[in-house]
């Protein structure tokens, strides 16, 4: 009997029962306060020549055995993925005493299982038997291969579990490369990569980090002219691999300003943490090179710059690489704390964990300067998702040198998206204006007014791009909340009553925020239609009679947005029109700053088909960039929405409505006087 419990079970791990490594699985991590509900394991990936990488599983908080598999890698070259692991999205965040882990409530683990890999060896903990680490793409791409089927073979649990390639900076080679060594193996269950801030070509990362230090104030005008004169001709510039002498005097003028002139190159708004330090320091007879040799590689002085680092690093004991502006002292006390490496099972052969290897970047060979032939591998494969993501502040990989990369693509995507991810999108955009609107005053900037404007235009876009959204009448109204506090700095109630809220203290975020949101309302009208002819000119007195709402006390049906002191926009919440209508009845009114001109639509009235649409077509001057969920584009006047009320005649039907910021006057008294029964009010339509 016992012989054949013993087969039984051999038998169920041949046939991939849960066999993962149990002399890998950390039991125990120091430094937090309680240890992880969700299992972990760290150990060594063997792979060619007697290289060894390290690598560290978190398995997912939510489902493990059905969740994807993500692997992450840092780049550099030589930089390593724990760091993202203890600084950006594992699940436990180094704290600032290099003792302390907390948790990470926006872990990717939270939904995946997170597999960080420090690639190539020489890097953090990784290692080679003969170490020699001089090595470049190809190779590392093979190894990251390699290293992949040993993870698989190791823990054959998860070789059915989706498979993402993920990675950011020099990932942005390391990844596309790896993929295509891996959609060719067919026991990979590849779904995907993702590239964040990624180098994807030198050349369009130089063109345009200097347009992004000029658009973002860096350059002075003299500097830009003369790059104009000397390394731009017919309308296209050159700053990758241009000849002309005056060119590459002046990118050596940019260079110094963007990596020596103290800015935060991953984040241009932030402080450098520790104060700004030289690109090469000795301290305590240590060689501190900040400089990761990724920018204008092809011009003569970075090269000779480049073999100066060399030369120095030959001649001394203790080499260090740190890049700009990031303090990694706190990730360097824990990882080389004897505790860590211990449960983490680092090989004493490993050597003291630094962020960066100084060994592997400096004698790194660079063979793929641009990977478009390995993306449109992936793209015309028609079985990927590829996404490609950027922050607009870091200028080490810019945000605009990926944005024209994906153009080069000529890549045309359509996607085709449910009405209710579009309605979580677009609330998701208004939950965003509010929050940065709530800030408290000291951490109003323009920055942060600049993030709001950019909010109501993306609001505007899906508006104008998925008129059918604002048919719902919770959507409508929570479009006309975000408006009401962009214009007058705070949302209404809605179980506010109906009165006159003319003394409202208004106090909008800022004048650019007033204009922004006041262009939101521009569209939400006119993409409802709501240009009523003359005679569709309504007061609320009179939209209430024509529908037989004679009982005063059904005004509080309107639900009140006060824009201005004397704007006020009123939506009717009582259904109207037949039960077998294709769209909800709401009416939509505006009083004007002079208490006359008043606009209201009766969605039942204005059919949804009378809307006038034009597709949306991309710019001819621009290569066809991928086009995600691009909808109908409904055509938009840009104008002012006041100065349309402003422009509308007064009629007789706006005589009804009592002035909002001053006595009324003597003639509109007499009209007034006696009121005319509500029974008998005449209605006007359009």
């Amino acid at each position: 009997m016992m012989l054949v419990v013993v087969l039984c079970c051999f038998l169920f791990s041949l046939l991939g029962g849960d066999a993962a490594p149990a002399a890998d699985e950390v039991k125990y991590l120091p430094g937090l306060q309680k240890q992880p509900s969700f299992r972990q394991y760290s150990g060594y990936l063997s792979v060619a020549d007697g290289k060894h990488l390290h690598y560290w599983l978190v398995e997912s908080q939510q489902n493990p055995s059905s969740d994807p598999l993500v692997l992450w890698l840092n780049g550099g070259p030589g930089c390593s993925s724990l760091d993202g692991l203890l600084t950006e999205h594992g699940p436990f965040l180094i704290q600032d005493d290099g003792v302390t882990l907390q948790y990470n409530p926006y872990s990717w683990n939270k939904i995946a299982n997170m597999l960080y890999l420090e690639s190539p060896a020489g890097v953090g903990f990784s290692y080679s038997d003969d170490q020699k680490y001089v090595t470049n793409d190809t190779e590392v791409s093979m190894n990251n291969y390699l290293a992949l089927k040993e993870f698989f073979r190791l823990f054959p649990e998860f070789s059915r579990n989706e498979l993402f390639l993920t990675g950011e900076s020099y990932g942005g080679i390391y990844i596309p490369t790896l993929a295509e060594r891996v959609m060719e193996d067919a026991s990979l269950n590849l779904q995907g990569v993702a590239v964040g801030n990624g180098m994807s070509s030198y050349e369009l990362n130089d063109n345009s980090l200097v347009f992004f230090a000029y658009y973002h104030g860096l350059l002075g005008s003299r500097l830009w002219s003369e790059l104009q004169t000397f390394c731009c001709s017919d309308g296209k510039c050159n700053f990758y691999n241009n000849q002309n002498q005056n060119c590459t005097t002046s990118l050596s003028e940019v260079q110094d300003i963007v990596y020596s002139s103290g800015l935060n190159m991953y984040n241009l708004y932030a402080p450098c943490p520790g104060g700004v330090r030289e690109r090469v320091s000795i301290e305590r007879g240590e060689l501190v090179i900040r400089d990761l040799g990724n920018s204008f590689i092809n011009h003569q002085w970075t090269q000779l710059w480049n073999q100066k680092l060399r030369g120095l690093a030959s001649l001394h004991l203790s080499v260090r690489l740190d890049p700009p502006c990031t303090n990694s002292t706190p990730s360097s006390l824990y990882l080389n704390n004897p505790y860590v490496r211990a449960a983490l099972h680092i090989s004493p052969k490993a050597l003291d964990w630094v962020i960066c290897s100084s060994e592997v970047n400096l004698n790194y060979g660079r063979l793929y300067l641009d990977v478009r032939k390995q993306y449109l591998k992936l793209l015309t494969a028609l079985k990927y998702r590829v996404l490609v993501y950027n922050g607009d502040v870091d200028m080490a990989c810019n945000f605009m040198g990926d944005e024209w990369f994906v153009e080069s693509l000529h890549q045309q995507v359509e996607v085709s998206v449910e009405q209710s991810e579009r309605r979580r999108a677009l609330s998701s955009v208004c939950c965003y204006i509010e929050f940065q609107c709530s800030r408290p005053p000291p951490l109003h900037s323009r920055d942060l007014h600049s993030i709001i404007v950019a909010a109501f235009t993306c609001l505007n876009t899906w508006i104008t791009h998925h008129p059918a959204m604002l048919d719902q009448q919770e959507c409508l109204l929570e479009v006309l909340e975000i408006v009401e506090l962009g214009i007058s700095g705070t949302k209404s109630k809605r179980e506010e009553e109906v009165r006159c809220k003319e003394e409202k203290e208004l106090n909008p975020v800022s004048l650019r925020v007033k204009e922004a949101a006041e262009v939101t309302l521009n569209c939400v009208m006119q993409v409802l239609g709501a240009v009523p002819s003359l005679g569709g000119l309504l007061d609320e007195d009179a939209l209430i009679g024509c529908h037989s709402l004679s009982d005063s006390s059904l005004k509080k049906k309107f639900r009140y947005f006060v824009l201005d002191s004397s704007v006020i926009m009123a939506m009717l919440e009582q259904p109207q029109g037949p039960e077998d209508a294709s769209c909800p009845s709401l009416a939509l009114l505006i009083r004007g700053p002079s208490g006359r001109h008043t606009w209201t639509l009766q969605l039942h009235l204005q059919p949804r088909e009378g809307r006038t649409h034009t597709q949306h077509f991309l710019i001819p001057a621009r290569p066809a960039a991928a086009q995600e969920d691009a909808g109908i584009q409904c055509s938009i006047k840009n104008q002012q929405f006041l100065e349309n009320i402003e422009r509308v005649p007064s009629v007789k039907a706006d005589q009804s409505i009592p002035a909002l910021h001053e006595t009324v006057t003597e003639e509109v008294r007499t009209w007034t006087s006696p009121d005319p029964d509500p029974a008998v009010r005449p209605c006007y339509f359009w």
